[in-house]
């Protein structure tokens, strides 16, 4: 599998051209693990190697779905809406949010998030977004119980409710790098923190590696968890 990736990577790399700059009018829709509060342009589409397909209605709003979720029949949707844009000193507003579910009636697994965003731009090379996320999974039936508690042991919380702060500045025309961090607000212990740098490669290929670091405080243990993850992805964003 790993070989396969590294293979799908060169492949892209040279078949683009290698690097080249971001577009004038790129703005980071996505960094690590949350959103900004951009949103694609009307007509852009945006094809992720982890499954994410995303669509721009409007320079305002997007719709998307992952792709490889379907496959276990876990369906899935996503949105973002503009709803103040970007000015000289107002910061862009968004609000969004995602639902899936796998199973129905008695006996499903419900996973969904609200995102409430606003970014701004510093300067043409630096962006700064702080946003609010709820985000919840649960189970539903008659073992319910049983695997909601498990939710609760290894996550911390099933339901969570946090601040996420983000920053991203380009070291060049093409490469940015990012920071990003989420703290819990609660009793629970969440902490999550990601680092990384996004190539352009040629005109439409961006690819991302980090690594990400999610700390959390489980119900029936004393010590946290510290759990480090390299961060790889590769985007193909036409219009």
């Amino acid at each position: 599998m790993k070989k396969a990736l590294v293979a799908c990577l060169i492949v892209f790399a040279f078949s683009a051209g290698i690097f080249a700059d971001f577009r004038a009018d790129e703005k980071p829709v996505w960094n690590f693990y949350s959103p900004t509060a951009y949103t694609l342009k009307g007509g852009e589409w945006n094809l992720d190697l982890a499954g994410a397909i995303t669509y721009g209605i409007g320079d305002f709003m997007q719709v998307g779905t992952n792709f490889w979720l379907w496959f276990p029949q876990f369906m899935n949707i996503n949105a973002k809406i503009n709803l103040l844009p970007e000015g000289d000193i107002v910061p862009a507003l968004s609000v969004g949010g995602s639902f899936g579910q796998i199973g129905g009636g008695d006996n499903a697994f419900k996973k969904y998030n609200i995102d409430v965003i606003m970014s701004k731009t510093i300067s043409k090379d630096m962006f700064i977004s702080m946003g609010y996320n709820y985000a919840g999974n649960e189970f539903s039936g008659a073992s319910s119980d049983f695997w909601n508690t498990i939710l609760d042991v290894f996550m911390g919380n099933r339901y969570r409710s946090a601040i996420v702060i983000d920053f991203t500045n380009a070291f060049a025309p093409f490469v940015r790098g990012t920071l990003q961090a989420t703290v819990n607000i609660g009793e629970v212990i969440n902490y999550d923190a990601a680092a990384g740098v996004e190539f352009a490669i040629g005109d439409v290929f961006r690819l991302k590696v980090g690594l990400t670091d999610f700390i959390r405080e489980p119900l029936t243990a004393d010590d946290m968890w510290n759990h480090f993850w390299p961060f790889i992805d590769l985007a193909w964003r036409i219009k």
